[in-house]
This record gives structure tokens, C-alpha cells and sequence, in this order.
């Protein structure tokens, strides 16, 4: 679905099904308003995507499958390829292209400009993108290698759409131009409205490509022979259009304006015959899935909103807010649990009574780890608001307010032994805090990408950091020199040191490795998930690393005797952290399904099972 460079871009997809009902989970993942969402072909799938993430929901289920964030700065687009084999996004100056499982295939680079929009050809093996360097690029999506540069118009691109059958790409100009483009960039046709202070905000192509769909800034459409150009019919909206989609089925053609309409027009006689309002939320895009018969809207005020297409009638709005578990720890003593969640709130947990103790609020955005001093008097949180914060224990007040970070914390975690605490940011950064003054005291810098995860050995003479740029660094913490550097061959989303300091294990892409932490090498891998790990940890004792992961489960695996000791599968949605009890045989997780499950992993039982909802 192709989106105009100079709008906050969102979409709206029309999914067609009988009395279907997608609730969408509630979950804070897009902290900013959605800029795109996309159907897969089946329409099994939907992706939305914001400024910094983007979910892949199971729209069969209901459910949230996976949500990434440290991958997808600026989603402006998204496509999913016709052979349902991957999809496409816009990610800044990039193009990612992931299978379904959320695993990146290539990664096209090339652009010097924000990349606007993206389309396949007509059996998924090209891809173009257009970007604010005014250039328009072809890619092989089999080997990610660029087919061709095309300079486009000095006006920069709103919209590009491949022809449905045929080797053509259309292309709206910011001046009212529409032109047709072979694959060498060779102009074949040439449209020019009569008004050239316009931009053409979207295209769309009919089924068989024999009319192309054009809208404009000024609520202006246009109805244009898809060989020619010419102009067959020209009608008006009352306000923006920021897109169009034609709908085969309906033989209808669709648009989405400022003023939170959705329309069905009647392409020959120009006149509205459907209507569809969320009362005023700003809609950007929209889609089609030909398996369903709903119409999804999404919004600035990141809500969807639902609407069945055979009578009109509301199907639901969901606010896509979240509060979900981001991340679990233990006090020292095993006492309470203390939890970070997307409502901007810190709480904690009696593990004897099982009841909430106290909620800590004065983050400004969602909470996304949070962790216990060795001594358990102080907490500190971090979160997408960019600052770190240190909680007195037990009365709740703020300490500190730790500032200095330009990008979300991912991770925050306590010296064992010093008066310090350390954080890991989405600016690329370590930094090191005083937990006395709130003092920044130091700066780390050496990885390329997104900070997930970072870890101190038992004494504290070591600092293991996890990164989005594939790599996990680990530090001498006096020095802060760089003593080892692992290296992976995708993606890893947490690290966590053994008890006796001597190994360090990760968890990336279905897989927990072992490493050796003196030699830099891995010593063992195990694939023990379905699905993205997002969390890992190791049992005190040494004998155990659990894992969570995006197919729902926790696994335990057996150091000892290298096998799989039990797996955990009573959460309704992707595991987010883990936290072993400092010393009985249980484990924690949290889930964005709004629960934490501590878990037996002696007997393989759930002792019991604490709740937001």
C-alpha cells in the first residue's frame, strides 16, 4: 500500500469475513500514532507500523504475535509480498524484508533520503521504494541486490503502485502529475492535472490494470485509462484524501480523508454510496484482504476502529494502548516481585499474599524494565520516556531522576557491589548512574544499534551488553574496555551471565547460545523455541536457563544434562521477561497478556498466576 511522503501515514484495511470480530489485544506498543497497516493476501495477518515498532497480529486468533522495535525506525510503509512468503517496511533510509516469522531476509540500503513508500511487482520477486532523494529504486528480492536507480521529477514522489500484471510502475508527483514508468524509468504515458498546486497523495490499480486511481491534497479524484492516461472521470472529496483503494468485489472505490471518513464511491457516476465514520479521527491509508468482510480503520489517536461491510454497522474501536508485563525481578529476599508496565507504572507484588503492594508513578511513556538494589531498599526503572528512575522501596518516592538519554531504555540493571546502576538505550549508549546523586558518571559507547539488554557477573568486574546490531560486547566494568566481543548471525534480544561468571548466554531467533566468556566462543546452541526469544535467564544455582519467547511459552533447559527440563504454555500471548526466585526452585514470567505466572520448575506446575486485568 503506497502512502504520500509529506503526511503521517496510516492505513486501513477492508478485510472480508463473515461476522468476524478482531479485538485487537491491548497492548501500548505504538507510542505514537500508527503510520501503516497491511493485510497479508489471506488476510490470516496484519501489520501495523508507527514511528519505532511494528506488530504482526494473528487476525484469526485476535491476538498480538510479535512487536518489534529495535528494527523499525520511521515505518512509513508496508507490503506484503503476493506469494505470502515475506513483507516489506520502510525503515528510515532502508527497506527490510522479513518472512512471516519476523526474521529479516535483507535489509536494502542505498537511499540518502527518508524511504516514503514501497510496492511489489506482481509476483513478489521486485520491489520499488521511493525516497526524499528524489530517486526511485528497483531490488531483487531474492539476492536484496538494487536493479536499477531511477531519478525521478525534481517534485518529490507522494505515491508509486506497480502495475497488477504488467512491468509498469505508477508514479504521483507533487504537482498533479501521474506518469506510467517502465522498469528501465522510461516514461510510457503522462497525466497532468489541470491544477498543479496539488499533490497526488495515493494510486490504485484495478484488478486487470485497465483504469488506474489517482487522489489529491485538495479532495480531488481522478478516474484515468491504465494504457493511456487519459482522463475518463474526475469527482471530489469535501476535504484532504490521503488514500484510495478499488475494491473488486464491490466494484467500489474506496477512499480515506482528514476528517475520519471512509467512502465508497460509485467510480462512473461519482457519487458516495458508502459511508464510514470513526467521528473525526484523522485516517491515512486503507487496504484490502480479499478473505474477510470488515472494515479496520486506524487513526492519529492510535485506535482501531471495526465496521462490518455488509450493512454498515459498527463491529467494535479498540484503543491499541498497552499494559502489558514488559519485565519482571525478584527482591533480594524473594519476597516481592516488582514489575514495569506500558501505563507508565512501576508495582509491586507480595509472593506470600500474592496481592499488588504499591504502584510507583512518574514515567511520561510506557516502562520497559525495572529491577531491585542487591540490598532491595531502592528500584530503578527505565523507559521509553528516556529517563531512568530510583524509587525508595518501600515508601514509593522518587530518589532520582536519572537524564541524559536520547532514545527509550531498554534495560537498567544494579552494580552488585558499587553504589551504581547501569542502562541501556535505544541511542546506542551505556551509561553509568551514582544511585546516591543520580549522577551520570560515565558513558559507554560501542555498539552500532539499539541496546536490548545489559548484565553484570556475580562480582561485578564484568558488564555484558546485548545489542540490536547483532552483537553482545562484554566489558571489564573498572576499564570499560571491550574484552570480548560475540558475534551472531541475527538478531539477539537479551543476555544474561552464568552464576559463576564463566559463561554468557543469549537468546535471539528461536535459539539460546552458550558462550564461553574468557575465549569469546560459543560453546553450545539450542533451538528451543518456535518463535523470537525475547528473554533469558540463569536459575542461582547455575543449573537451569529459561527462556520466553513470541510463540507464547517459557522453556527451561537442563545445563547439566543438555536437554529441555519442561515446558511452560499457559500464557495467551508472547513472553516479554523472566526472573528465577533468588532461591527456591521458581520462576517468573511476564506476558503481554497482561499476566505474571510463577512457575514450579521442580514439578512443572503453575503455583499461581497474578493479574492486571
Amino acid at each position: 500500500m503506497i502512502k504520500p511522503l509529506f503526511s503521517t501515514v496510516l492505513m486501513l484495511v477492508l478485510l472480508w469475513c463473515f461476522n468476524f470480530s478482531w479485538v485487537v489485544a491491548q497492548e501500548g506498543t505504538h507510542a505514537n500514532s500508527i503510520q501503516a497497516i497491511a493485510a497479508s493476501p489471506t488476510g490470516e495477518e496484519v501489520a501495523t507500523g508507527s514511528h519505532n515498532m511494528l506488530n504482526i497480529w494473528d487476525a484469526e486468533n485476535q491476538v498480538l504475535r510479535r512487536s518489534i522495535n529495535e528494527r523499525t525506525p520511521y515505518v512509513l510503509d508496508i507490503d506484503f509480498s503476493p506469494d505470502q512468503t515475506h513483507y516489506a517496511l520502510t525503515s528510515y533510509r532502508n527497506i527490510l524484508i522479513w518472512d512471516y516469522s519476523g526474521r529479516e531476509i535483507h535489509a536494502l540500503g542505498g537511499h540518502r533520503g527518508l524511504v516514503s513508500a514501497i510496492s511489489y511487482n506482481s509476483d513478489g520477486s521486485r520491489i520499488a521504494s521511493v525516497a526524499a532523494d528524489q530517486t526511485l529504486r528497483i531490488w531483487d528480492t531474492q539476492s536484496g541486490e538494487e536493479v536499477r536507480e531511477i531519478p525521478v521529477d525534481a517534485h518529490r514522489v507522494g505515491a508509486i503502485q506497480y502495475h497488477p500484471e504488467e512491468d509498469l510502475i505508477a508514479i504521483g508527483l507533487r504537482d498533479g502529475t501521474i506518469a506510467l514508468l517502465d522498469e528501465n524509468g522510461e516514461e510510457q504515458q503522462r497525466y497532468t492535472s489541470d491544477n498543479d498546486d496539488i499533490q497526488i497523495t495515493d494510486l490504485s490499480w484495478c484488478g486487470d490494470g485497465s483504469r488506474v486511481f489517482a487522489s489529491a491534497d485538495d479532495g480531488s479524484l481522478f478516474v484515468l485509462d491504465g494504457q493511456t492516461l487519459d482522463e475518463n472521470n474526475t469527482f471530489s472529496n469535501d476535504t484532504q484524501v490521503n488514500a484510495l483503494e478499488w475494491s473488486p468485489e464491490l466494484d467500489r472505490l474506496f477512499t480515506a480523508d482528514d476528517n475520519g471518513n471512509v467512502y465508497g464511491w460509485d467510480q462512473e457516476a461519482g457519487t458516495i454510496d458508502q459511508e464510514y465514520s470513526t467521528g473525526g479521527s484523522e485516517l491515512h491509508d486503507l487496504a484490502f484482504s480479499v478473505n474477510h468482510n470488515l472494515l479496520i480503520a486506524a487513526g492519529e489517536d492510535r485506535e482501531i476502529a471495526l465496521w462490518n461491510l455488509d450493512d454498515g454497522s459498527s463491529a467494535g474501536e479498540f484503543d491499541v494502548q498497552a499494559n502489558d508485563i514488559n519485565f519482571v525481578h525478584y527482591s533480594p529476599d524473594g519476597s516481592k516481585i516488582v514489575t514495569s508496565h506500558d501505563d507508565m507504572t512501576v508495582r509491586t507484588w507480595s509472593t506470600e499474599s500474592q496481592e499488588e503492594l504499591a504502584v510507583f508513578e512518574g514515567h511520561t511513556d510506557q516502562v520497559n524494565t525495572v529491577s531491585f538494589s542487591p540490598d532491595g531498599s531502592i528500584i530503578a526503572s527505565g523507559g521509553d520516556d528516556n529517563d531512568g528512575y530510583i524509587w525508595d522501596a518501600e515508601s514509593g518516592e522518587l530518589l532520582h531522576h536519572l537524564e541524559g538519554h536520547s532514545g527509550g531504555i531498554e534495560d537498567i540493571v544494579f552494580h552488585p557491589e558499587q553504589d551504581l546502576v547501569v542502562t541501556g538505550s535505544t541511542d546506542n549508549n551505556i551509561r553509568i548512574w551514582s544511585t546516591q546523586t543520580g549522577e551520570n558518571v560515565n558513558t559507554v559507547r560501542g555498539h552500532q544499534h539499539n541496546i536490548n539488554s545489559v548484565a553484570f557477573n556475580d562480582d561485578g568486574s564484568l558488564l555484558g551488553t546485548v545489542s540490536a546490531d547483532r552483537n553482545a560486547h562484554i566489558w571489564d566494568f573498572e576499564s570499560l574496555e571491550r574484552i570480548a566481543t560475540l558475534e551472531h548471525d541475527d538478531y539477539i534480544n537479551d543476555g544474561v551471565f552464568s552464576p559463576d561468571g564463566q559463561q554468557f548466554v543469549t537468546g535471539g531467533y528461536r535459539t539460546i547460545s552458550l558462550w564461553d566468556v574468557s575465549a569469546g566462543e560459543m560453546t553450545a546452541e539450542h533451538e528451543v523455541h518456535d518463535d523470537w526469544i525475547n528473554t533469558v535467564d540463569f536459575s542461582h544455582d547455575g543449573n537451569f536457563i529459561a527462556s520466553g519467547g513470541a510463540d507464547y511459552t517459557v522453556r527451561v533447559w537442563n545445563v547439566q544434562n543438555d536437554e529441555l527440563h519442561h515446558s511452560f504454555e499457559a500464557h495467551t500471548s508472547y513472553v516479554n521477561s523472566l526472573a528465577f526466585h533468588p532461591s527456591e526452585a521458581q520462576l517468573a514470567s511476564g506476558s503481554h497478556d497482561q499476566t505474571l505466572r510463577v512457575w514450579d520448575i521442580t514439578q512443572g506446575t503453575d503455583l499461581y498466576t497474578l493479574s492486571l486485568e
